[in-house]
């Protein structure tokens, strides 16, 4: 069976106000611009919150050439707000567990940020003790 939610015309505007209602829980406005956009884009697919829609909305952003991070927050965003509207009442409790299901995008080899961050300590040239008074 297959998982799906895209509402009839008449129940599309509660889900964007229940939609809305979990964008003012994040914290910041960056966040809330970065995580609402696909979450709208997947809620006018055809296959709405389903696994065939997250598959579809990973696929187009992957061929319109957005890295791998990018598609892997976008698809971040909506499994997060899918679990809060189950949470809530709008959506089965089998939807979230049914999209963190679906494959993430693997790193793009060539990405310069493919290789773990090397982390290096910045050597000052600090006295080892204060200089003397007066």
């Amino acid at each position: 069976m297959q998982l799906q939610l895209h509402p009839a015309d008449h129940q599309h505007a509660s889900l964007l106000g229940s939609v809305d209602a979990w964008a003012h829980t994040l914290r910041s406005d960056h966040t809330r611009r970065a995580y609402l956009g696909p979450v709208l884009r997947l809620l006018e697919h055809p296959a709405g919150f389903s696994p065939a829609g997250l598959e579809a909305l990973r696929d187009h952003m992957l061929e319109a050439g957005r890295q791998a991070r990018t598609v892997h927050r976008a698809m971040g965003a909506v499994i997060a707000c899918s679990a809060w509207l189950s949470t809530h009442g709008h959506l089965p409790a089998s939807t979230p567990p049914a999209l963190q299901a679906v494959p993430r995008p693997q790193r793009d080899p060539s990405s310069r940020r493919s290789e773990p961050r090397r982390t290096e300590q910045l050597a000052l040239p600090w006295p080892a003790s204060p200089p003397p008074a007066g």
